[in-house]
């Protein structure tokens, strides 16, 4: 098989994926399984969470926290299960759920791989399967390979290997009821910034461009249904849909400075990555719109206000903020390197002093 080159644009897939309310029900299909469930804090309180659990009866299932998606959470876990002979790895929660659990399958499929050798190690044949079910609607972890794992320095490192795509991803709505209109707005802003930033990145492809305009049109629905009927749980499965599409094309393309600039905003002030992509996005479209001249961006922002995403940024985020570190920080995020305008510091400290002025 060809294992692809990172300088090739190429899209990897599920083996299936599943979707709709009520679409943990397949899960009663599972026979003679070791699961070992990855699961959010807390997870085990929610309804869906517990209809996962009595769909497994019959399967010998182990049930565990992941409180971060940190080198040390990931061994934790690989050392508590590795006697335990997994077969079966099914994941239920956000990114940083989907992403530990993907590394944590490796490290239990290689003994001898770690965090140090990672990159440049073979993986073995694949021993250990996996199944995501995501219950926050913007990560996207759930259709691509790629894990970002925060090391003992709290820097985000991004795994990017063909063998961490889970094989079934399941996007259940039911697991988007218990999150309020006013959070999925801030999740709806992480979406359009995967949407944008592939649409746009250098990468990009007719292919990939086509899944980019189909996931905007996907939260212009979502956003008109849900102010109509807050609660809509039809507006929550084709967030999930448009969040999985993220997720498939920035697997593929990557996404752009934004990005970046998140990245390194979370990493001096802890600002959650869905509230820094929101927050910069219409500043950067300006910016770039600005810089190129390029019609798209106007009609990018256009998309960003008739969504109703304006409501929901919080410039508040941005106070206090050290530059020069900020800068240098974004520089060395892998994001900046797909964006379609080539940043380098002296542009970059004109595209910050630029977000920070407006």
């Amino acid at each position: 098989m060809i294992s692809g080159s990172h300088m090739v644009p190429s899209l990897a897939f599920n083996q299936s994926v599943h979707f709709r309310n009520g679409a943990i029900s397949l899960l009663k299909e599972l026979v003679s399984k070791t699961i070992l469930v990855v699961a959010y804090p807390g997870a085990n309180e929610n309804e869906s969470y517990q209809k996962v659990i009595a769909n497994l009866e019959g399967n010998s299932t182990y049930e565990e926290e992941c409180s971060s998606a940190t080198e040390s959470e990931v061994q934790r876990i690989t050392e508590k299960y590795s006697s335990k002979q997994i077969n079966l790895i099914l994941a239920i929660g956000g990114g940083q759920v989907m992403d530990s659990s993907k590394i944590l399958r490796i490290l239990l499929e290689n003994p001898t791989v770690n965090f140090a050798n990672l990159a440049e190690s073979e993986l073995a044949t694949r021993t250990v399967h996996m199944i995501a079910i995501p219950t926050t609607p913007s990560t996207g972890s759930e259709a691509n390979g790629t894990a970002v794992i925060k090391n003992d320095q709290r820097i985000k490192i991004p795994h990017i290997h063909r063998m961490l795509i889970p094989e079934v991803a399941i996007l259940d709505a039911s697991f988007l009821s218990t999150i309020d209109d006013e959070q999925l707005f801030v999740f709806i802003g992480d979406i359009f910034g995967h949407a944008n930033e592939s649409l746009l990145s250098k990468r990009a492809s007719p292919m990939t461009a086509v899944i980019s305009k189909a996931m905007i049109s996907l939260l212009k629905e979502a956003s008109s249904e849900l102010s109509e009927k807050p609660g809509s749980i039809k507006a929550r499965d084709k967030l999930l849909q448009a969040g999985y599409l993220g997720g498939l094309v920035t697997g593929s393309v990557y996404v752009g400075v934004c990005h970046a600039l998140a990245h390194a905003l979370e990493q001096q002030n802890g600002t959650p990555h869905s509230t820094g992509v929101i927050t910069l996005t219409p500043k950067c479209l300006a910016w770039h719109e600005n810089v190129t001249q390029d019609p798209i961006y106007s009609e990018l922002k256009k998309d960003f206000e008739e969504i109703g995403l304006s409501a929901h940024t919080k410039p508040d985020v941005l106070t206090g903020i050290d530059i020069d570190t900020w800068i240098s920080q974004t520089l060395e995020d892998p994001s900046i390197k797909t964006s379609p305008v080539r940043m380098k510091e002296d542009n970059l400290r004109e595209l910050v002093e630029w977000v920070l002025k407006k």
